[in-house]
């Protein structure tokens, strides 16, 4: 009898230590992306008026929206949070001089272990696919992309951004023109090693 309790009890204790642990707390994409919203606002500057949207860090910890697209090379693309590692998001377009600069690098970590890179540019299939002649982009690109970015993910904030996302599928960092200077690169790498 005395065996059959603290069987019980260590069986009940473990699964109050599991529902802790698979607690969610996170934020809801649309009710965090409104939030965002509600920190534009609009300054005055020698009699000009310039609209400052806020930081993407308003993101942090909103769970993010799941899409599917064709990439260039014809692959289709899920993407599912729900598996081991990292993903990270990138949106961008052609003409877009930082979003350029910032491709050697997604290609670098799109080699790392514990993270999926993925793409979505604005620009047509034929557009990037002439583009990838001149510059090499090994991760998956998914063409006109407006409908993931601005339909899906309502982006109100610069180019290039990309969402770092863990297994939960929640978004963790937000980056805007990640250079291997910088200290969100760093923060990346450190979460990328440190799982």
């Amino acid at each position: 009898m005395i065996i059959k309790k603290k069987s019980i009890f260590s069986l009940l204790l473990f699964l109050i230590i599991v529902i802790a642990c698979n607690n969610n707390n996170y934020v809801e994409y649309s009710d965090a992306i409104d939030s965002c919203k509600k920190l534009i606002r609009i300054d005055s500057v020698n009699k000009s008026k310039r609209i400052v949207f806020p930081s993407p860090d308003c993101l942090i910890n909103a769970k993010a929206p799941n899409f599917s697209g064709i990439d260039v090379k014809k692959q289709k693309i899920f993407t599912n949070f729900q598996k081991s590692g990292f993903t990270l998001i990138n949106f961008w377009f052609l003409e877009c001089k930082p979003c350029v600069e910032e491709i050697p690098l997604l290609n670098e970590i799109s080699k790392m272990k514990n993270i999926t890179v993925v793409s979505v540019c604005k620009n047509n299939e034929k557009d990037i696919k002439n583009f990838m002649k001149k510059y090499e982009i090994i991760y998956p690109v998914i063409p006109n992309g407006n409908e993931i970015i601005y339909g899906i993910y309502k982006h109100i904030f610069g180019f290039p951004t990309s969402y770092l996302i863990d297994d939960n599928g929640v978004i963790i960092k937000v980056f805007y023109h990640l250079s291997k200077s910088s200290k969100d690169y760093k923060f990346l790498l450190d979460i990328i090693k440190n799982g």
